[in-house]
């Protein structure tokens, strides 16, 4: 299971040295090292009976594969270690960087207890798609 989620080149993860928030980087390095979910608890999210916060529910509950149209691991994988060029690659990764950040934080708002949920600075700007973008 843990080889799936492996990188398909041997080197450095690029989410160790992209641009991003320190919230971000800690919820994607949690959620790749299966530490986000956490243990299971019951699902605030849906109304489903005796539905518990796994991987498997949760993928499911916030339809984060079909919002991402890839999984997760895939979508972590295909991040660039380098600025794209292409503006479609561009588009690409700043629509699934922006579904992938609301379902990490929602997910960690469910799992965590409350006064230990950091809320993203809506005004802050997101360091990894102002990255992207900073090639012409």
């Amino acid at each position: 299971v843990l080889l799936g989620k492996c990188r398909p080149i041997i080197g450095n993860d690029p989410i160790m040295y992209i641009p991003m928030t320190i919230f971000e980087r800690s919820r994607l390095l949690r959620w790749q090292m299966g530490w986000l979910p956490g243990k299971p608890k019951p699902c605030t999210n849906c109304n489903r009976i005796n539905a518990l916060t796994t991987r498997s529910h949760v993928n499911e509950c916030f339809q984060i594969d079909a919002n991402l149209n890839m999984y997760i691991d895939s979508f972590l994988n295909k991040l660039p270690s380098t600025p794209p060029k292409s503006s479609a690659y561009k588009f690409f990764l700043k629509t699934r960087w922006i579904v992938l950040s609301d379902f990490l934080f929602q997910l960690e708002s469910i799992c965590l207890p409350p006064d230990e949920i950091i809320n993203p600075d809506s005004s802050n700007n997101q360091p990894f798609i102002d990255w992207i973008y900073s090639r012409s």
